[in-house]
């Protein structure tokens, strides 16, 4: 898995000609967790809740509709840990390359799909009291990402307006070694539903 974002971003130069139509944006909305390979309740999917995501990327477009493009995107977890007394917080950031394809069918309207994967970085923290006595453990760790999403954009000058339905993926398997340590353990599955404004030049 360490080698994919290397291997996507091989892909990305490769579909990028020389000749394109670049484009800077950003993209905001609602990450909806659907599943986990985990069939207790300490999955993914039963830990955390629909949760807010914000995103930039950058990326081109050539005469053959095919191009590439970079995003980085961050979700502010809202986690379902009810424990009296225990405060967690959990961050998800994923940095990914896609290959882009799109279509024009009508004179405004943009279809869009992409496919790409790179790293998913989880950290979480946990701050507890009891009595006297503060508890505090935090960890990170760097897992991989795969996404597909297809999307509808409306150009309005040199602007695009638009919307995306995506599918992402991401996988952890690090345990905790101390009581320090958080256990960052799962692979997700996820509806995104976004909306973003891209800038062409």
């Amino acid at each position: 898995m360490r080698a994919l974002p290397l291997l996507l971003l091989a892909t990305l130069l490769a579909a990028a000609p020389a000749s394109a139509d670049s484009f800077v944006g950003a993209t905001g909305g609602l990450m909806i967790p659907l599943g986990d390979s985990k069939s207790d309740n300490t999955g993914w999917s039963d830990q955390v809740s629909s949760s807010p995501k914000i995103g930039v990327r950058a990326g081109a477009i050539g005469e053959s509709n095919v191009g590439g493009m970079f995003s980085v995107d961050w979700t502010p977890i809202s986690n379902n840990y009810k424990t009296p007394g225990v405060d967690v917080s959990t961050h998800r950031f994923r940095i990914q390359a896609h290959v882009l394809f799109e279509k024009h069918f009508a004179p405004k309207l943009t279809f869009s799909a992409r496919m790409g994967g790179g790293i998913d970085i989880a950290h979480a923290s946990a701050d507890a009291a009891i009595g006297a006595l503060q508890f505090h453990a935090s960890d990170t760790d760097v897992g991989w990402a795969f996404e597909a999403a297809g999307g509808v954009w409306f150009r309005l000058g040199d602007m695009d307006i638009g919307g995306e339905l995506a599918l992402p993926f991401g996988g952890h398997s690090h345990r905790a070694s101390s009581t320090s340590d958080v256990t960052i353990d799962y692979t997700s599955y996820d509806v995104d539903l976004l909306f973003g404004v891209r800038l062409r030049s």
